[in-house]
């Protein structure tokens, strides 16, 4: 009897066990899901949470591209991709008419809107000519700078096909930006008196450019690097405010033979391989200008010592003091 009684409550232990057991699993699994079902929902949260990257693409402000509705009631602020240049940054934005589609043109970046018969109409609102705004427009031939523009922006009509480029009486004009006419069909250009600063690039590959001159009393300080990169200028006269001479200004001019500086100039250093593989021959240096090494590298002249300060060379011959 003891014996039966032993072997029953063993069973009744057994089975009360083994149910403990498998709810004990079940529950470990249960909680094991939550746990699991938890962290997903944090992970959800935390991508869902994260804050949006901002664009730091650099914009100049005196551009303005962003408020052309402002400067023009016909534009109104439709925001497009931008791009950038080969040598620099340049606005991130476009703005287009909604009322309608702009005419077909080599690139969609162009205000062809403002375009007629190969003419750019410059809103008489606008102050700036904006960054990159008639960048590579295929059917631009012409165009007149109103006088009361006081900047043109980088590569305003870089790439597209100008051919005549004139400005205002009176122009108020004080800063051409890098690559404003790089890569143009221009053929030859006047300086308004009153620009102080012509930027990086400004005419590179500008290769039907022959003539580039400045109003007399010309207030330019700064000329760029790679200014006249691969154009055909012959000579020019640099104004006497300009203190310097960048790096590679006139690389590649191979029909540059000349260049003068004004009576009084204010130069005080011409950069290493600024003139670099043109043809200059002739040059008036001023006396105490510092000339960077390699300036003259790949100049006609077989002499290079005939480039120092004070020396005025016609033709590689260094001529006397007063003639």
């Amino acid at each position: 009897m003891h014996g039966l009684k032993f072997i029953y409550f063993s069973l009744l232990a057994a089975t009360a066990f083994g149910m403990t057991s498998k709810s004990f699993k079940k529950s470990k699994k249960s909680k094991k899901a939550n746990v699991s079902a938890k962290a997903g929902n944090r992970h959800q949260k935390s991508s869902s949470s994260k804050k949006p990257l901002k664009n730091k693409s650099r914009k100049d402000p005196s551009s303005s591209d962003d408020k052309l509705a402002d400067l023009d009631p016909s534009l109104s602020p439709i925001m497009l991709p931008g791009k950038q240049s080969k040598k620099g940054t340049l606005s991130p934005t476009r703005t287009r008419s909604p009322t309608k589609s702009p005419a077909p043109t080599m690139d969609p970046y162009c205000y062809s809107d403002l375009i007629a018969d190969g003419t750019a109409v410059i809103p008489e609102s606008w102050v700036n000519v904006p960054d990159n705004a008639f960048g590579d427009c295929g059917e631009l031939k012409r165009v007149q700078i109103p006088s009361k523009i006081e900047e043109i922006g980088q590569g305003a009509f870089e790439g597209s096909a100008l051919e005549e480029i004139t400005f205002e009486n009176g122009s108020v004009l004080e800063t051409i930006g890098s690559n404003a006419f790089a890569s143009t069909q221009i053929v030859s250009i006047e300086i308004p008196t009153s620009v102080r600063v012509l930027g990086d690039f400004v005419f590179e590959n500008s290769f039907m450019l022959e003539s580039l001159s400045f109003e007399a009393g010309s207030a330019l300080q700064e000329i760029g690097e790679w200014a006249f990169d691969r154009t055909k200028i012959a000579s020019i006269i640099v104004p006497a405010a300009v203190t310097e001479i960048t790096d590679y200004v006139f690389m590649q001019a191979e029909a540059l033979t000349s260049i003068t500086f004004e009576s009084g100039t204010a130069l005080k250093k011409i950069e290493p391989w600024a003139f670099f593989t043109t043809n200059v021959t002739s040059i008036n240096l001023p006396m105490g200008v510092e000339i960077g090494e390699d300036a003259f590298y790949g100049t006609p002249c077989p002499d290079k010592t005939v480039f120092q300060p004070g020396n005025t060379v016609v033709d590689c011959e260094v001529q006397p003091p007063g003639r």
